[in-house]
């Protein structure tokens, strides 16, 4: 037994109008290992009644890409899973930038934790173990629950919607089929998992305990199935990260060590004569260090630039040096630059009499920014704009 609608790759038509998947390809293996013909029964409305028909005698099993639940359980017997997956959420990814960018270091647990928000739309598949799952996992989003997987798809690839809540397997094959989404949303894997299991009517112990005998076995070709017809070696690529560092180098070994040992030996024989230039020319007192030498810092810098694009490993070893650097112009070196700056500046003005002229432009200043301020504070208190 299997529902009306087709839920790709596991039963669908074929380009051939033919009946094809992971399911049929099973159940027709299952059915030639009992010396029976396979005959598949699609009249289920949703996978939430297939127990109901099974238990009125519409047919033997149910192999529906059904996913285990303890309400099912009771309903029905189910077998050992055959398929086990991770229910995952396929996330808008101007959506997820958006709720990380308050905080860049939120987990991607707690990133899901603010998708439980009343403002958050997240669609799943109606009349299914997913559609009271993302019920239980998000009860104060919106769940908007379609009622087949082509709507769903249909809806995703107009981009119409923020998140979709299902397992990893149907949405990675969705996914490698319209890979233009990955533009657009992110998949991310939750730690729960979805059991897809065969239902047997409870009036036929023997036979759920003939499948289970079955699907552990050497017989069972379920792996067989999955990857004739899911590509893992695309589904990898998936969860490649979009923005990973390719390392690209400007010269290759060996050339790259070549260049540095020659720019080294030809900027310290620069450097070097430049000193011996300035020692026969100048007064020893007026010898600046070959450290601060105009060449030192001109080979310093090319030696830089190509040491970062050959040797781009050096890079992580270098950076909190340099971060060290940084934060200490932050911390010292601007605020002394600007002390200097101001303190000379204001010796210049009280030579050249400028005081009265400086007193004036900060009272003019200092009444401008309270008028501005005061037109901002009405404006937000009056207008409340974003509101």
């Amino acid at each position: 037994m299997q529902t009306e609608d087709y839920w790709y790759p596991f039963y669908y038509l074929d380009s051939d109008g033919n009946l094809s998947g992971i399911d049929i390809e099973l159940g027709r293996h299952i059915a030639s290992q009992l010396g029976v013909e396979a005959e598949f029964i699609r009249t289920a409305s949703g996978h939430e009644t297939l127990a109901e028909n099974l238990s009125a005698g519409e047919g033997d099993i149910i192999l529906s890409y059904y996913s285990y639940s303890p309400r099912r359980a009771s309903q029905i017997f189910l077998s050992r899973a055959y398929l086990t997956e991770r229910l995952s959420v396929l996330v808008n990814t101007q959506l997820f930038e958006e709720i990380k960018k308050n905080d860049p270091e939120m987990s991607v647990e707690e990133a899901f934790e603010t998708l439980n928000r009343p403002v958050v739309s997240i669609m799943t598949v109606a009349d299914t173990v997913y559609e009271s799952l993302a019920k239980q996992y998000f009860p104060n989003a919106r769940v908007t629950a379609v009622d087949s997987t082509e709507e769903a798809s249909r809806r995703l690839v107009q981009r119409t919607e923020e998140a979709f809540f299902l397992n990893n397997l149907w949405t990675e094959s969705f996914l490698v089929r319209n890979t233009s989404l990955l533009l657009h949303y992110s998949l991310y894997l939750l730690p729960n998992e979805d059991q897809i299991v065969i239902g047997v009517s409870q009036n036929n112990p023997e036979l759920l305990e003939w499948i289970n005998r079955f699907l552990s076995s050497e017989y069972n070709r379920t792996e067989e199935f999955v990857s004739k017809y899911i590509d893992f070696d695309l589904v990898s690529k998936l969860y490649d990260p979009v923005d990973k560092k390719e390392e690209i180098l400007l010269v290759g070994d060996p050339y790259r060590w070549i260049i540095l040992v020659l720019l080294i030996v030809f900027s310290i024989v620069v450097v070097h004569n430049s000193q011996n230039k300035l020692r026969r020319n100048k007064s020893p007192e007026d010898i600046p260090h070959w450290l601060l030498n105009i060449w030192t810092i001109l080979f310093s810098m090319v030696l830089g630039f190509y040491v970062g694009g050959a040797f781009p490993e050096i890079i992580d070893f270098l950076s909190p040096i340099g971060t060290l650097f940084f934060n200490y112009l932050l911390f010292c070196g601007l605020p002394i630059l600007f002390c200097v700056v101001t303190l000379n500046f204001l010796k210049l003005i009280e030579r050249s009499d400028g005081a009265r002229f400086i007193k004036r432009f900060a009272m003019v200043m200092i009444f401008f920014f309270v008028i501005g301020s005061a037109i901002g504070l009405l404006t937000e208190l009056v207008l409340k704009p974003g509101v």
